[in-house]
């Protein structure tokens, strides 16, 4: 058996099987004393909230298009930060914009018009994770599709001296 130390704290049942302390029926009940309770409330509450990062300050909050709603910590939002929503079954991404100490939180994607007229939105994540090969495709009520793919595009550019003779805009 090892000697016990006076300095040694103890929490609950005495740590020696062999011994009892004297203090065993007051240790089930020092939480009340010093907080604990409050304390063990707040981490409860924390735990199955939707912040993704803890601590103390002022939050601001944004309802998805998924219906969650979504808590941030203003101290850890820089202007220009991408935040994701807290759902897991959801791919939607947002922009940080703050003007004049207000945030706002813009949906991160693009908006593509089918021959019919229809706007269509599609997730920056949805593009974001495509293959280089890989087509994307999106129905539309008309029946027609709008179709992704990632792909290298270039122009060739005519030196300065060629653009001048043609009467082509020179760029700056």
């Amino acid at each position: 058996m090892l000697p016990q130390h006076p300095n040694d704290l103890i929490l609950g049942k005495s740590a020696s099987p062999h011994h009892s302390s004297p203090s065993d029926e007051l240790t089930y009940q020092w939480h009340d004393f010093w907080g604990a309770g409050q304390a063990l409330a707040e981490i409860e509450r924390i735990a199955t909230g939707t912040m993704t990062s803890t601590g103390l300050g002022k939050e601001v909050k944004f309802e998805c298009v998924c219906g969650a709603t979504n808590k941030r910590r203003m101290r850890c939002l820089p202007q220009g930060k991408i935040v994701s929503c807290i759902n897991p079954e959801c791919a939607e991404t947002w922009d940080v914009e703050i003007s004049d100490g207000e945030y706002e939180f813009a949906r991160r994607g693009h908006y593509l018009e089918c021959l019919c007229g229809t706007t269509h939105f599609v997730t920056s994540t949805s593009t974001e994770k495509m293959d280089r090969q890989e087509w994307g495709t999106i129905p539309c009520e008309c029946g027609g599709k709008l179709l992704l793919r990632w792909s290298l595009n270039y122009v060739v550019m005519p030196p300065k001296s060629e653009q001048a003779a043609t009467g082509e805009a020179a760029e700056e």
